[in-house]
């Protein structure tokens, strides 16, 4: 048989009509069930789902309780038809992910709201793909909210419908939280325009701490005179090193102005942590910051754990800046929970920008068990 789309000709006018595939069998449907339970047992730590027809199959929640005893720490769940209560099932019985991804789904208005109140009780995740689904403006503030909690460092949203409403509530959040996590965002393909991405710019250019380095915004009708209105801000801003604004519209000398005030940003060398032993309660770090050019200004060690990101450590140059070079540092953060998942990461200030290092997840081992007393 044949199915697919249908050239019709009407009128002298040719159209496409869409012939959808025919359901699949209940033995079709069982067999992409056994398929996913069977990655899912055999899967290590990172556990790729793709395309497993987990939607479809009508089994999602034998598959969310393979998944509640899975020690995977990537999970990857994208192409699978997953519908408004799919995702949220899923994400719900995830154990303690750090990178996740829900990508090329059919995630909605309603499924977005349920998926953020499944997020909110996922500890530790540090990376999210959400792209390609249909998730709206209207959850764009609760979803931040919802991902607050989390050390996160990247997230993708690209190819969904936030429009210039869903940037302007992300620059509202980026404002009301000085130690912004993220250093990579996707909003491709969101319809965001010149005004929603003056506004994420000019939030991050308030944020002096602000740690992050990658921004695209490719794709979104921002028009020559929006580039030309964001390019000053630009270079003000600290941190960003790579901002992506490629539009079908926009002459090449454009964007070539705009990446033009972003060389100094590029010399920002980003530090390094390195965790050297864990105990219970201790964490032994060793930190490393060097810069052949740039003369450094000051340096923190933060700790996200209860919620929080929190300075441990901290580093204030006399006479305003250090010279350029290489220097480490042992740090010791102590205070921690047993048997908890924690994240460390350095932030430092340099004379013209920020730089952070890549995010350190850690566990913390559980409390020691006190010596029994032998009876007399």
């Amino acid at each position: 048989f044949f199915f697919g789309a249908i050239s019709v000709m009407a009128d002298d006018t040719m159209f496409d009509v869409y012939d959808p595939p025919p359901e699949e069998t209940p033995e079709q449907k069982a067999a992409h069930r056994d398929d996913c339970l069977r990655s899912i047992a055999e899967g290590g730590e990172t556990l790729d789902l793709r395309g497993k027809q987990i939607g479809v199959c009508g089994h999602v929640r034998e598959i969310a309780d393979a998944l509640a005893s899975s020690g995977a720490v990537a999970i990857n769940l994208s192409d699978n038809e997953l519908m408004d209560d799919d995702a949220a099932a899923l994400v719900t019985a995830l154990r303690r992910p750090l990178e996740l991804s829900i990508s090329q789904n059919s995630v909605g208005l309603d499924g977005a709201i349920n998926l953020t109140s499944a997020l909110s009780k996922v500890h530790g995740l540090t990376k999210l793909d959400l792209s390609a689904n249909q998730i709206e403006n209207d959850v764009m503030s609760s979803l931040l909210q919802a991902l607050q909690p989390f050390p996160l460092v990247s997230l993708n949203m690209s190819n969904n419908t936030l429009g210039s409403e869903g940037a302007s509530a992300l620059a509202a959040h980026i404002k009301a939280n000085p130690h912004f996590p993220l250093q990579s965002l996707d909003l491709s393909f969101n319809g965001i325009g010149d005004d929603g991405a003056h506004a994420i710019i000019e939030a991050l250019n308030k944020q002096p701490y602000s740690c992050l380095a990658e921004l695209d915004l490719s794709y979104n009708g921002i028009t020559a005179a929006g580039v030309e209105g964001i390019t000053d801000l630009v270079k003000e801003t600290p941190g960003i090193i790579c901002l992506n604004v490629m539009d079908d519209g926009l002459d090449a000398t454009v964007t070539e102005t705009l990446n033009h005030k972003l060389q100094s940003h590029k010399a920002l060398q980003p530090p390094k942590v390195q965790l050297n032993s864990c105990t219970h309660d201790t964490a032994k770090v060793t930190v490393v910051v060097e810069s052949k050019t740039m003369k450094l200004c000051s340096a923190h060690v933060e700790c996200f754990g209860e919620s929080a990101w929190n300075s441990v450590w901290e580093l204030r140059a006399k006479g305003g800046c250090m010279p350029s070079g290489c220097c480490s540092f042992q740090c010791n953060v102590m205070g921690l929970r047993a048997d908890a998942c924690y994240a460390i990461r350095m932030r430092v200030r340099y004379v013209n920008g920020t730089a952070c290092s890549p995010i350190l997840v850690f566990n913390t081992a559980p409390q020691p068990q006190s010596p029994k007393v032998a009876d007399s």
